[in-house]
């Protein structure tokens, strides 16, 4: 009986569950790790954002999207806007204004310059973590260069405003045309017509078959 019931404390008692936490944990972090080298194989930017120090803790791939060196993965929010396009930088920061809010946004694109000055176009995807307080805490997300499509559909945009510019310039011509041919060239023949037929009314017992036919 002792011997069964020290199997028994040594299933369910602390150091059992301890061991048990500890599995959970290794557990975690390696599917964690699994997931992020899946997202790093697919060239996705994993980041973690403190919204109470502002610090920003990244992958090497995110860093590399944005332009920096795969070490810079560490850095205050101030200092990684400097790679993000001038203009797009008040986009930025209201999003994360809106974070700071409680609100929770799921999705921003926005341009950044690369050393080379190219520009890159970036897709970021992540949510907001709340603490136990129902306050934020921290957003986490995963970003992409999108560029490529981006530019594509811009280039598609760009073909349609041409074409619909194009429909209305023909449209305007058609009624310039048909405007012009209506008051200009319908009207002059048909002051033509009337004085050659006055002529005819007047002079035609004088003319020759040849001019009568002329002047039909």
């Amino acid at each position: 009986m002792t011997n069964a019931k020290a199997v028994h404390d040594d299933h369910h008692g602390p150091e059992a569950a301890a061991r048990d936490h500890r599995s959970q944990e290794e557990r975690a972090r390696a599917s964690e790790a699994d997931l992020v080298l899946a997202l790093e194989a697919g060239h996705m930017g994993i980041f973690s954002f403190d919204l109470a120090t502002q610090q920003i803790r990244s992958t090497a791939t995110f860093a590399e999207l944005h332009g920096r060196p795969a070490d810079r993965t560490n850095l205050h929010f101030e200092e990684s806007l400097t790679n993000v396009h001038p203009d797009d930088r008040p986009l930025v920061r209201d999003v994360v204004a809106r974070i700071l809010r409680s609100e929770i946004v799921e999705r921003i694109v926005y341009r950044v310059v690369w050393p080379d000055a190219s520009i890159r176009w970036i897709e970021l995807v992540g949510r907001t973590l709340m603490d136990e307080h129902g306050r934020p805490q921290r957003a986490t997300g995963v970003c992409i260069d999108v560029t490529e499509r981006t530019l594509a559909y811009k280039a598609l945009e760009a073909k349609e405003e041409m074409l619909r510019r194009l429909i209305e310039i023909q449209e305007q011509e058609k009624y310039l045309l048909c405007h012009e041919f209506h008051d200009g060239l319908i009207q002059w023949a048909f002051g033509a017509r009337m004085l050659l037929e006055g002529c005819r009314h007047k002079a035609a017992s004088g003319w020759t078959a040849e001019e009568a036919r002329v002047v039909d």
